[in-house]
């Protein structure tokens, strides 16, 4: 089983997480990975998450500003989202692991701190996985079918493929009203 490369959307998340956990006491949680994405406005997860009206800033006062010594779910849990998004990513068939694999998986372990900022938020996690994993496999399909005839044709035209998805994931979020900058 050969092991997907992260994107580079999740490498900045991922680089942004460190970055806040060192503020809180060195463990990189759940929740910081949540601050990561909400702190990446260009993202789809970050645009999922805003059309529920969730804000940094929200997300922020609980990870960044709250509690430091609470004994919220640690490092274990984002490790083991990081883990099983990467074999989300490549149930799915792609070729990198995408801040929406990591923002899926999260939102499977309600004892994980992110999980806790969204519902405390009164984010619906129901509806946003299934805005997520909808549309990473809706756009999967559109373009394999598109672009990928065989397997050596699916290979070969990769970067078509994920130029595609971007293009059409850019199309979808004007429809709801968010435009990419």
């Amino acid at each position: 089983m050969a092991k997907i490369r992260f994107s580079q959307d999740l490498k900045k998340v991922i680089q942004i997480s460190v970055k806040s956990a060192q503020i809180t006491g060195g463990l990189v949680r759940t929740e910081h990975i949540l601050y990561g994405i909400m702190k990446c406005p260009d993202i789809y997860s970050c645009k999922i998450l805003n059309t529920f009206k969730l804000t940094r800033e929200m997300v922020e006062k609980e990870v960044i500003m709250g509690d430091r010594y609470e004994n919220i779910t640690h490092s274990e849990s984002a490790n083991r989202a990081l883990a099983e998004g990467e074999k989300l990513a490549e149930d799915k068939g792609a070729n990198e692991v995408q801040v929406e694999h990591i923002l899926f998986k999260i939102l499977d372990n309600p004892k994980s701190g992110a999980y806790k900022v969204l519902t405390k938020n009164s984010v619906n996690i129901d509806d946003v996985k299934e805005r997520v994993i909808s549309m990473l496999d809706q756009l999967l399909m559109k373009w394999i079918v598109r672009e990928g005839k065989d397997m050596f044709n699916l290979q070969a035209n990769a970067s078509e493929i994920g130029s595609g998805i971007q293009t059409d994931l850019d199309l979808e979020m004007r429809k709801i009203g968010l435009a990419m900058t």
